[in-house]
Parts: C-alpha cells; sequence; structure tokens
C-alpha cells in the first residue's frame, strides 16, 4: 500500500506540473501581443485557417472576415515590434492567394493594409511564400525517392468518390506498423471507418463541421492503449509513438495513390467520451488523432502550400 501511495502522488505531482507549465505557456492562458513567440504561433495558426479554406471544393462566399482583420492586425504589431522576417513575407503570399480567391472576404481598406506590409516585406525573399498551387497527388505519389515522397505529399481535402480497398488498408497500417515504438511495445491502435454516417457521428462529436471532413471518404482514429504504459513518467509516451505511427501511415497512404489529411484530436471530456462511444473505441485507448482518407482526385487540386519557417527557426546546434 505505501508503495502505490509514494506512484499516486508521483502521478498527482506529474499531472499538476503539467497542468501548471499549460496554463502558464499556452497560447490560450497569454495575451495575444506578449511576447514574439506567442505572436508566431497565433500568425501561424491564422495562416492556416485562411490557407486551407482556399482548399476547399465549394467555400462559403464571403468566408474569413474576422481571421483576415486578426492577422492583417498581428502581422502590423509584430512587424511594428519585431521587424519584417520571413514568417511576415509568407504571411504576405497567403494574404495574396486569399485577395485572389473570388469566394474570401475582402475589402479596399484590408488590401491598403496587406499591400503596405508588402512594401515591408518586398526585400524578404521566403524559398516558398504561402499560398495555394495546384496539386496533382497521383503524379506525387509515383515517386519513389524518399525525398520526393516528402516534399510530394501534402494534405489532401478533396477525394475522388469511391471506398478504399480494404486489402490497401491493411498493407498501410501494416507498413506504419513498422514505425519505431518505445521499448517495442506496440502500443497503438488504428480504427477505421467508411461508414459515411459513423465518419459523420465521430467528425461532429470532434466539433467540426466542416463540409469536406462530413464527406471524406475514409476516417483513421489513431489511439494508444493506456495499458501499455507503466506509470506517470510515461505519461507522454503515447502521443510520440501515435505521431510516429500516423506519419508513416500518411507517407504509406500517399505511396499508394492516397490522399490523407491529419486532425488533431479534440480532448475535451464529452468529445473523448462521444467520439469513443460512436467508433466503439474501448475505454482504456486515448484517443491521438484522425486521419481522413480518400483517393486522389484525377486532376489537380487547389493545395496550401504550408511553407516551413528557415531552419534557423528549428535547429539549435549544440556543442
Amino acid at each position: 500500500m505505501r508503495s502505490k501511495l509514494k506512484w499516486w502522488l508521483l502521478a498527482f505531482r506529474a499531472f499538476a506540473g503539467d497542468f501548471l507549465r499549460h496554463v502558464r505557456y499556452a497560447a490560450r492562458f497569454r495575451p495575444a501581443l506578449a511576447d514574439k513567440d506567442t505572436m508566431r504561433c497565433r500568425i501561424l495558426l491564422l495562416n492556416h485557417q485562411l490557407e486551407k479554406a482556399q482548399t476547399y471544393a465549394n467555400p462559403k462566399k464571403g468566408y474569413g472576415q474576422e481571421k483576415l482583420h486578426d492577422l492583417l492586425s498581428l502581422l502590423e504589431d509584430y512587424v511594428t515590434r519585431f521587424g519584417a522576417d520571413t514568417l511576415c513575407a509568407i504571411s504576405v503570399g497567403v494574404l495574396r492567394s486569399h485577395f485572389a480567391n473570388p469566394a474570401a472576404y475582402k475589402d479596399d481598406a484590408c488590401r491598403k493594409r496587406w499591400e503596405s506590409l508588402s512594401s515591408r516585406t518586398a526585400s524578404i525573399s521566403p524559398p516558398d511564400p504561402g499560398g495555394i498551387i495546384l496539386h496533382d497527388g497521383l503524379a506525387e505519389s509515383r515517386k519513389t525517392d524518399f525525398r520526393g515522397i516528402l516534399s510530394g505529399r501534402r494534405s489532401c481535402r478533396q477525394f475522388a468518390p469511391g471506398k478504399l480497398d480494404r486489402a490497401t488498408v491493411r498493407e498501410a497500417v501494416s507498413l506504419a506498423m513498422r514505425a519505431p515504438s518505445a521499448c517495442n511495445r506496440q502500443m497503438v491502435r488504428v480504427h477505421y471507418y467508411d461508414n459515411p454516417d459513423t465518419i459523420r457521428g465521430i467528425v461532429l462529436a470532434q466539433r467540426s463541421d466542416t463540409q469536406w471532413c462530413l464527406e471524406a471518404p475514409a476516417l483513421f482514429v489513431i489511439t494508444a492503449d493506456e495499458c501499455y504504459y507503466r506509470d506517470c513518467l510515461e505519461r507522454n509516451q503515447r502521443m510520440f509513438d501515435a505521431g510516429l505511427f500516423s506519419m508513416v501511415l500518411d507517407l504509406a497512404l500517399h505511396s499508394m495513390g492516397i490522399g490523407s489529411c491529419f486532425k488533431m484530436a479534440q480532448k475535451g471530456t464529452a468529445m473523448d467520451r462521444d467520439t469513443k462511444r460512436i467508433g466503439a473505441i474501448p475505454a482504456q485507448e486515448d484517443i491521438c488523432g484522425l486521419i481522413l482518407a480518400g483517393h486522389y482526385p484525377h486532376t489537380p487540386v487547389p493545395t496550401a502550400k504550408s511553407p516551413r519557417l528557415p531552419i534557423t527557426n528549428i535547429l539549435t546546434e549544440h556543442e
């Protein structure tokens, strides 16, 4: 009993530490202009939201008004405080494609603000400014070199009609099972759905009503079995294992001519409970992520560029 009490106390301290770190650093609890990293996070999220909206088959007329104003205001404040950089130039590209989209919200005042930002970032040449491209997923999936597979795979939000062949699904999951697993415990589980009503139910349980999600031909829910983790010191390992598994699964699907888009799992208690109930997912499995999938369209479709920041923003080299 004493040993069990020790681990209960250790678990409490560990999860309390997670909670305190979260409320101290997570963007939700920090003012929008708190610091450079918080601003960059919000700019990246707004970039993504405006960029992906341009890839929908039937975007809503006048979409993006609030997000457009928020992004312009953040960029103006960011440039004033920290100067223009690659992220700003990427964002200007996202805005350029937004203003070019006939369905997007735009007005003269916003356009002038964007033009002013464009002039302030004119000297910066990002390797890949933001926006959209026409992506031929079928052609890209035929590449065989590793670099080509990585660079050719992009999130797909438009799919050709038709269900995936179950043998292909099993082959893709079998390849994903080669992903690294902590101590080879193989705790990741995959739940596959192709019933439109079930997919719709799970997507709505995750508080998403985006049409392309509701109409996706296939859905993978990636989970990790909590029983395979020894104690609280390993509490975050399931997300690493599930993330590695999901990435290999995405690439395996791409190599087979199947498009996919990774969707993070919403982790509210009610969301989690409803998703498990609709998807018949056992209670001890922790939902780690969702992958919507389907055959690539036969013709190129608008796809978000989702450019990456310079490696200097990512890599810190130590002695």
